[in-house]
């Protein structure tokens, strides 16, 4: 317990009940979740892991039934990389997830923006590796 600390804390608290900022995290994660599921049009989507927050994840897979994984020569991380980049996306990835974690204070229109290039990105990366 350093003061400065303890003080940060209480004021980032603050913050957080002002902004409502864990309402918005329910309210915009479950509309996340839903908006995931689209993506299963895809058969690169083995699955979709949403609906705790803001939280999400993607698992991109070669093939959807077996869960076999895409071959290193598929260069998906690299593939990913240059198609989030090319849609001012920041998005962590880990080999085969793509992980989703937006920031509290997401709006729906930048949730809307963000579901959007995600399913560009799904969609060009699915037609790529067809």
């Amino acid at each position: 317990g350093h003061p400065a600390a303890c003080a940060a804390a209480l004021a980032n608290i603050e913050i957080l009940e002002r902004e409502n900022l864990v309402d918005n995290s329910a309210q915009l994660g479950k509309y996340l979740s839903e908006q995931l599921q689209t993506l299963y049009e895809y058969p690169i989507v083995g699955d979709i892991r949403a609906g705790l927050g803001l939280l999400g994840a993607i698992e991109l897979v070669k093939d959807r039934d077996t869960k076999e994984k895409f071959p290193k020569d598929a260069n998906l991380k690299e593939r990913l990389t240059e198609a989030f980049l090319k849609r001012d996306l920041l998005v962590l990835q880990r080999g085969d997830l793509i992980l989703l974690s937006p920031p509290l204070c997401i709006t729906k229109d930048e949730m809307d923006l963000l579901i959007r290039n995600l399913n560009e990105v799904v969609a060009d990366l699915a037609k790529a590796l067809s």
